[in-house]
């Protein structure tokens, strides 16, 4: 159905201003709601109100984000929910105050107008799958905690290096395994350590399966002598690395837990996305997460982070949306004779990093992807340029399969 009525929404913490157009780009009304569940239940029968029972079908929403909330929202109540990037929305708000003024009233007519003159130069937003929902929120969880996991392990060795520099110059990025709490417990400080015995640190590394580490040149490196600090110094800071070293291990416990269900939830996707047709001739066809995990470089982060964050562009198999929104895209200025060509910062930040790895991987394990990324880094291509390059080829690739049905082994087997 076609849009009949334009709405733009200009949100907020607390309140969103609404501002609703007719068919003809007429201002109608408009009104601000509150962020509460009793807002929005008012804002769908204002509209109903305003609209004269419109099915919400032929209703448009505008606004300058594409996640949230206030998009969830209006998603829920099955309207048609478009996002504009906040640099079209400034361009666009410049036709009505070229002095930069902002107001919220004004923006949110601003977004209306926009979607009622120009709808093809926003996106149209699909409510996401419930599998594909759980994988990007799960995904993210997972990079949230690597991230506090890398923290705490940079806090510890600040405060190593502040009274124990030979343990952290030691183990340096190590910090974060687990074997290297259990040998910190034992021998805290130099002291300590001209107390343990060899056989005491070679059990310590056998029960983690340590072997890149010798006992012995573990003590002779920690019972160097110490740094000239005060003995309580030394104490508050083996206190502060101990309960560094409990909220660590937690987080591991959790990045654990939150890794098993991420790659549980992968297992349990549904294996076909067709069934064979009546006569029983034609097989089914694999699953999108067949296709994607069958390619070179495709493991279970980089595979969850795809279908949970591009899934309405894997579903509709548009090559060009996964090129923006991977930052794969390149975007070109030309001016006059001036001419370049340059990286696309406009992107999806998971989605930059997952394909990053990605076509790191494949140009590591992968022939063809391999033969690609030294060619252009013969030809004077940087590292991460060459990168993109691959990971532009395999975007290609995996649409491909994913309109035909096939896998990737099975393409190179035929071929």
């Amino acid at each position: 159905m076609e849009l009949q009525w334009y709405v733009g929404v200009d949100w907020g913490k607390s309140e969103h201003q609404v501002c609703l157009l007719n068919a003809t780009g007429e201002h109608v009304a408009e009104r601000k709601i509150r962020h509460t569940g009793i807002g929005f239940t008012e804002l769908a029968m204002w509209l109903s109100e305003q609209t004269n029972q419109a099915e919400t079908a032929s209703i448009g929403v505008a606004l300058e984000t594409s996640s949230g909330p206030v998009v969830d929202c209006l998603l829920a109540l099955d309207y048609g929910v478009f996002a504009i990037n906040p640099k079209q929305a400034d361009r666009f708000r410049d036709r009505y105050s070229p002095a930069g003024a902002k107001d919220d009233r004004r923006d949110a007519l601003v977004l209306a107008t926009a979607l009622f003159l120009e709808p093809q130069a926003l996106r149209i937003l699909e409510a996401p799958d419930a599998d594909m929902l759980e994988l990007r929120e799960r995904h993210r969880m997972r990079e949230q905690l690597l991230r506090n996991k890398l923290g705490l392990a940079l806090k510890i060795r600040q405060s190593l290096w502040r009274y124990y520099p030979h343990f952290e110059s030691l183990f340096g990025t190590n910090i974060g395994l687990p074997f290297i709490q259990v040998l910190w417990e034992h021998m805290p400080n130099p002291e300590a350590a001209r107390h343990r015995r060899k056989n005491s640190v070679e059990k310590i590394l056998k029960a983690h399966k340590i072997r890149r580490f010798q006992a012995d040149k573990i003590l002779e490196q920690l019972r160097a002598e110490r740094l000239p600090v005060t003995t309580t110094t030394a104490r508050l800071l083996q206190e502060q690395i101990k309960l560094l070293f409990q909220q660590l291990a937690l987080v591991q416990q959790q990045l654990q837990e939150v890794t098993h269900q991420l790659e549980t939830k992968l297992k349990g996707l549904s294996t076909s996305t067709s069934a064979t047709d009546i006569s029983g001739t034609n097989p089914a066809k694999p699953s999108d997460r067949d296709i994607l995990a069958s390619m070179p470089g495709v493991g279970t982060i980089v595979l969850a982070n795809l279908l949970g964050e591009a899934g309405q562009a894997i579903r509709n198999r548009d090559y060009a949306a996964l090129r923006c929104l991977t930052g794969i895209a390149p975007v070109t200025k030309r001016s006059g004779k001036s001419y370049r060509v340059q990286r696309r910062r406009a992107a999806n930040p998971w989605l930059v990093d997952s394909i990053y790895h990605w076509a790191r991987i494949a140009a590591q394990r992968d022939p063809l992807c391999r033969q690609r990324y030294q060619a252009l880094r013969a030809r004077g291509h940087t590292h991460g340029r060459a990168l993109r390059s691959v990971a532009d080829r395999l975007l290609a690739v995996a649409c491909a399969m994913l309109k035909t049905g096939t896998l990737y082994r099975r393409t190179i087997a035929e071929t």
